[in-house]
């Protein structure tokens, strides 16, 4: 099996050796009467590390946070969170499904909502034409790669405390964001009623996450896990990987951040690389390669050179460090990277056909192959640029030519550019010319087709 280096997401991370003798030997129960040992102590330690009553083991981050939601809200209540969020934009609508609440979105900067927003967007008084604002929900770390501060939270919780709404914290990557502001987790989530935090982004665990709150709040929850279908028997098995996650890899998160500083620092290095530094507070770096080679080749060039990454998203690529990226992988990829960027621009650059050469093309009668490397050209301007190309003796004979392919033209199809080329070959349309690209337009221009957004 090839070694791969995955830089798509934390979440491919395989269960440590450890993990896998804990799984071997768990000492297992039947979780749904509450009495698998191996579970129990999980939630016992997770509540205890971030301050909270209780804690529940739910199958994934999504599953947590909508129990989350399905708890705390009536249906049609209001949620007011941010507009790009994990709940509102990777969670596949659930909110509106499970819980049947209404989401009241608000622009984020740097995963940030703006106090005021949050102060006007809080249903105030009675009105028979509102919903009742249910919930807050916060994110953090963010899902663009951002910390959100202490003081932050804390100023939202004041206002929350003031109207009597809830809080709900989405911390899928709760530790990162500790470890990145260089503070205890608890200090994140004392500013929060609920907390989600997932055992599967970053620390190794194969499933699993933990939603964590009051023992009223957790007991309520416990009845609503097994309504959606997360009754889950003698899951102590997987609980076993869950407690290594967070008694020792939870403490090697700094090697990953320390790895996302270098590869950032050698990306910005390269040409047509611009990173995003303020998006980089934790495990992830975010950029931008100005270039005219299609996504989907660089994605495909690097997947060849043993790297998996994921295509931009929104414009932005994201690569993701985690226990299974050494420093020396970073300096390997980025090396890699440049040399893609370099080539491939390059053979492009040397693809392009000179006046010369399709001035000899025609005068060689080698008439289709000419009309096709001119195929972004009218057949006058094609005749007229060789002609002007060629040598005197040979303009007559040419002119002769381009009068012949005028009416041979709808004979031939033209040969694809290496864009349509590897489009045909890609498993999803990425790339395709606009209408714009009629037979005058000179100039290939490509636009966004469909994009897969990650977690």
């Amino acid at each position: 099996m090839k070694d791969w280096i995955d830089l798509r997401s934390d979440t491919v991370t395989k269960p440590t050796d450890k993990m896998r003798e804990a799984m071997a030997s768990a000492i297992v129960g039947d979780d749904v009467y509450d009495d698998d040992p191996t579970v129990i102590e999980l939630e016992t330690y997770a509540a205890e590390i971030i301050g909270k009553e209780a804690a529940l083991f739910v199958p994934t981050g999504t599953f947590g946070n909508q129990l989350a939601l399905f708890t705390h809200c009536n249906r049609g209540d209001e949620v007011i969170l941010g507009a790009d969020c994990h709940i509102v934009a990777h969670e596949a609508g659930a909110a509106a499904v499970i819980a049947g609440v209404q989401l009241r979105t608000l622009e984020t900067n740097l995963g940030q909502m703006a106090l005021d927003s949050i102060k006007r967007s809080i249903r105030v008084g009675v009105d028979i034409h509102w919903p009742t604002t249910g919930l807050i929900c916060l994110e953090n770390a963010y899902s663009n790669g951002t910390a959100l501060s202490p003081s932050y939270m804390a100023s939202v919780k004041q206002i929350a405390d003031r109207h009597q709404v809830k809080i709900h914290l989405d911390g899928a990557r709760l530790f990162n964001a500790a470890h990145s502001l260089g503070i205890d987790a608890k200090e994140l989530t004392k500013h929060s009623d609920t907390v989600m935090f997932c055992l599967s982004k970053g620390l190794c665990a194969p499933i699993g996450s933990i939603l964590a709150g009051s023992k009223e709040f957790i007991q309520k929850a416990r009845k609503n896990r097994k309504l959606l279908g997360g009754g889950m028997r003698q899951v102590g098995i997987v609980a076993a990987a869950g407690l290594i996650a967070l008694q020792e890899v939870r403490l090697q998160l700094e090697n990953d951040h320390d790895n996302a500083k270098i590869l950032a620092s050698r990306l910005a290095t390269l040409p047509g690389v611009v990173v995003q530094e303020d998006w980089n507070d934790i495990n992830m770096v975010f950029c931008t390669i100005i270039s005219d080679i299609p996504p989907s080749l660089i994605v495909d060039k690097l997947y060849e050179k043993g790297f998996k990454v994921n295509g931009p998203s929104e414009g932005y690529w994201r690569f993701v460090t985690h226990l299974g990226v050494s420093d020396t992988n970073i300096y390997d990829f980025a090396e890699v990277l440049s040399g893609i960027l370099t080539s491939v621009a390059l053979s492009a650059s040397n693809q392009q056909d000179s006046p010369i050469d399709l001035a000899m093309s025609l005068a060689q009668s080698n008439l289709e192959t000419a009309i096709n490397r001119l195929n972004v050209l009218p057949i006058n301007d094609q005749a007229s640029m060789a002609t002007s190309a060629a040598e005197p003796e040979q303009k007559e004979m040419m002119t002769m030519q381009g009068t012949q392919a005028a009416s041979q033209t709808s004979q031939f199809q033209p040969i694809p550019t290496t864009a349509t080329m590897y489009e045909t070959q890609a498993n999803t349309s990425s790339y395709h010319l606009t209408e714009a690209d009629k037979p005058a337009t000179r100039t290939l221009r490509y636009v966004r087709g469909n994009r897969k957004i990650h977690s």
